[in-house]
């Protein structure tokens, strides 16, 4: 069986007043997670609405995506979401419908 690549988008929403602090928790990831082997996106956005941050992510397969979460840096920072989130960390896993 052959591993299909994995979409997915994750939601994360600060604390008032953290806004800044995640915002530099998750620019950190992007330079560790993007030389990542089975990474093929990982990019983070902030919406327009104040405190509300998006990654969008693609992973050559699952395996990939968790061997990410082992990371010593996402380890990292999901120690700081637990004190920078409102809620938890929202990942939606996506399948391509164009085909």
């Amino acid at each position: 069986m052959n591993p299909r690549e994995i979409y997915l988008i994750a939601g994360l929403v600060a604390l008032p007043g953290k806004e800044h602090e995640l915002r530099e928790v998750l620019r950190g990831l992007l330079k560790p997670t993007r030389s990542e082997p089975g990474c093929r996106r990982y990019d983070m956005y902030a919406s327009e609405q104040q405190g509300r941050f998006f990654a969008i992510e693609t992973w050559n397969s699952r395996q990939a995506l968790d061997e990410h979460m082992q990371t010593a840096h996402f380890k990292a920072a999901a120690v700081r979401f637990a004190e920078l989130l409102q809620g938890t960390l929202a990942v939606d896993i996506l399948e391509d419908i164009t085909e």
